[in-house]
């Protein structure tokens, strides 16, 4: 969240979206011999740091998009992924302290279920019109795009999937990891299942491994 400060003294809007808050970007800067060592690699002023980036003792880059926000736009700006962690979010982390308010995104309402026109086709039909999964209207397509990592639970899709395959033939997977691959072992039994499952299953890597 340095860009804005960067371009200072134009000062742009910018709009900060809360989501794992807990990576803050943190650098000690106990002395001025620290603080010369973080401002020189972020190249940044001894002034703006102090002003927008430092937080306590440490170089935090959560507080300095709170800080900015706060300074050039009046705390509006910044949202949490929801109502619930936006507002967790800043009772939690002092380091938005700065901020008079976290507004929130608007989650989708479940029992929207809808269809946005007589003439719209459904999400499975649409899916498998763009990756090898057999095109089946009628099939349980279960699909996962993020970051492959254990506290998303990537581990436990590539375990209950096999059993889950072989009980339910309706059963379509489409996974795909948007960076590099973290959970090496359940990708590997995911490439395996797409080769069991060809017309059920599709596995989409951004870093190739090897398989």
């Amino acid at each position: 969240m340095l860009a804005p400060i960067y371009l200072l003294p134009k000062v742009i809007p910018v709009c900060f979206l809360l989501h794992n808050t807990e990576f803050q970007g943190l650098w000690l800067l106990r002395t001025e011999e620290e603080m010369k060592e973080v401002c020189s690699a972020f190249n940044i002023s001894k002034e703006h740091c102090t002003k927008y980036v430092q937080f306590r003792n440490t170089f935090n880059l959560l507080h300095a998009a709170a800080s900015f926000i706060s300074v050039h736009q009046k705390s509006i700006g910044v949202v949490g992924v929801s109502d619930k962690y936006g507002k967790c979010s800043w009772a939690r982390y002092p380091a938005l302290c700065t901020l008079k308010h976290v507004d929130s995104l608007p989650n989708p309402d479940p029992t929207d279920i809808a269809a946005l026109d007589e003439s719209a086709t459904s999400g499975d039909e649409d899916a498998g019109s763009w990756v090898t999964i057999k095109q089946d209207p009628n099939s349980d397509l279960f699909v996962f795009i993020g970051q492959w990592s254990k506290q998303k639970g990537v581990d436990l899709i590539a375990d209950v999937m096999p059993s889950l395959l072989e009980k339910r033939p309706s059963i379509q997977l489409f996974a795909s990891d948007l960076s590099l691959i973290f959970m090496v072992g359940s990708a590997e039994k995911l490439a395996r299942l797409m080769e069991m499952y060809p017309d059920c299953v599709f596995l989409k890597l951004v870093c190739q491994l090897g398989f």
